[in-house]
């Protein structure tokens, strides 16, 4: 065996020395060097869906893509979690959990799982803040009969009752353990701090599931899921004409209905700024320090993204460096600019350290965002970050399905088609002083949330030296 090893790498060297004289041999005089060589710009041309509207007012986004023997859909509905009642937070995720599982139109859920498997296909709801997702994806030799299925479990669900006991118990024992992940449960803590009375600040409890009943799952059904408050994207092997033929005889028989939707309250962008303690006897502190930020489509969006790149959200970031590389004090850390669309996004650092560095670490994390706002950052820094933006931008949409679901996005969003092209033009622009201005003006220290979870009879500080401090009764 060694012997064999042993022919292989000298067999390997011969033919790399080979190749190497024969192309330095058949190389050009005249051939410029590689660093003096020029080349046109490379245009990024992105593919369009072919957008159509039912009857009935559904909007559908389609793109025909032969390459695989495949169809995928994915609808966006206007029925999110922060239209669910504050005393029944978990509505709408429990609505959407249940039309897949809580059987249709007369079809128990085993028999749907049975005929999805037999199709070699799959269906799946889920709630999010501000919307419902749903998708399906079948062999394009199966498109007619998954369609019709995802029909009925979108438009006609049972809501079987032992369903919806099993749903809100597996909900209930999620909400118990939420104590027992401490990340899990500084998340959920910060968020609430983060948003303050907003619905999407709020998170089911104990009391919330138990008060839902079957009848609010079905009104909630009722009101917000309705044809033209969705878009349909569908990618895949099929005929455009014959796809819009078999959605007009499902999806387009779904009669509209007005939706009257609550009056949400305005999100707080400047909520009380504190230090929140989270007592948990645990070796760890999980910390997360931060305030609301700006929507994405904010001119103030591009410059601030880079400042978060360069401050904790990139390859090499600083503290990374400053925090992990150099001083050793964390298993993880980084910071975050979300992107918020209908609500403000939120800027944020996150530290999981030892609990006898808490004091050090929070310290550490405040300074570095000083300095972010203080001082120039590099111009390899600016660089290397806008580089990383503009590479990930080639490879964002490069499927059909990505394409397709991000123009019905789009349009759910209430965005420009373009947003996304004007903030990658935004991005070249930006120079070293931009970067400092916005995250001087959108990077403030006196508005900083700090959530703390952990131990603090091992805590090296006292919290009370970075604010006034309030300490979280944990209620479920």
């Amino acid at each position: 065996m060694m012997n064999n090893k042993k022919s292989v790498i000298i067999l390997s060297i011969f033919f790399i020395i080979l190749f190497s004289a024969i192309s330095a041999a058949q190389t050009p005089e005249e051939w410029p060097h590689p660093e003096d060589m020029e080349f046109d710009d490379v245009e990024v041309t992105l593919r369009e869906a072919d957008k159509h509207e039912l009857e009935n007012g559904l909007t559908v986004y389609l793109i025909e893509d032969r390459e695989l023997p495949l169809v995928r859909g994915e609808a966006i509905i206007d029925a999110g979690n922060i239209y669910s009642p504050r005393e029944k937070t978990g509505l709408a995720e429990i609505t959407a959990n249940l039309l897949r599982t809580g059987g249709t139109a007369g079809q128990p859920p085993e028999e749907i799982d049975k005929e999805l498997e037999y199709l070699a296909a799959a269906v799946e709801f889920g709630a999010q803040d501000t919307m419902v997702t749903g998708s399906f994806s079948s062999l394009s030799d199966n498109k007619e009969e998954v369609i019709e299925l995802f029909n009925d479990i979108l438009r006609k669900p049972d809501f079987l009752p032992e369903k919806i006991e099993l749903r809100r118990g597996i909900m209930e024992e999620s909400i118990q353990r939420r104590a027992d992940h401490p990340v899990q449960l500084a998340v959920y803590e910060f968020i609430k701090k983060m948003a303050a009375d907003h619905p999407v600040g709020w998170f089911p409890t104990m009391e919330s599931v138990n008060n839902i009943e079957r009848e609010d799952i079905i009104n909630f059904h009722e009101r917000y899921y309705q044809p033209h408050k969705t878009s349909l994207a569908i990618t895949g092997d099929f005929d455009a004409d014959k796809m819009l033929h078999l959605l007009e005889e499902t999806l387009g028989t779904w009669e509209p209905d007005e939706v009257e939707y609550p009056e949400l309250p305005e999100f707080d962008p400047h909520p009380e700024a504190k230090v929140y303690h989270v007592q948990q006897p645990i070796q760890q502190s999980i910390i997360f320090i931060g305030h609301p930020s700006v929507k994405f489509d904010s001119t103030a969006f591009p410059p601030l993204n880079i400042a978060n790149r360069i401050l904790g959200g990139g390859d090499d970031n600083r503290l990374f460096r400053e925090l992990r590389s150099k001083r050793g004090l964390a298993y993880a850390v980084g910071s975050q600019l979300t992107q918020g669309f209908e609500f403000p996004g939120y800027f944020y650092a996150y530290i999981m350290t030892g609990a006898e560095n808490t004091g050090q670490v929070i310290e550490l994390t405040l300074s570095e965002i000083e300095k972010i706002r203080q001082k120039e950052v590099t111009e390899q820094e600016l660089t290397e970050n806008r580089q990383a933006i503009l590479n990930r931008a080639v490879y964002r949409y490069t499927s059909a399905e990505e394409i397709a679901f991000r123009q019905a996005l789009v349009d759910f969003l209430d965005l420009d088609q373009d947003y996304y092209e004007k903030y990658i033009e935004q991005i070249q622009e930006l120079d070293t002083q931009d970067i400092k201005n916005i995250a001087q003006k959108k990077l403030s220290p006196e508005q900083l949330i700090i959530m703390v979870v952990g131990d603090q009879n091992r805590f090296d500080k006292e919290l009370n030296n970075f604010g006034e401090v309030e300490n979280i009764e944990l209620e479920f």
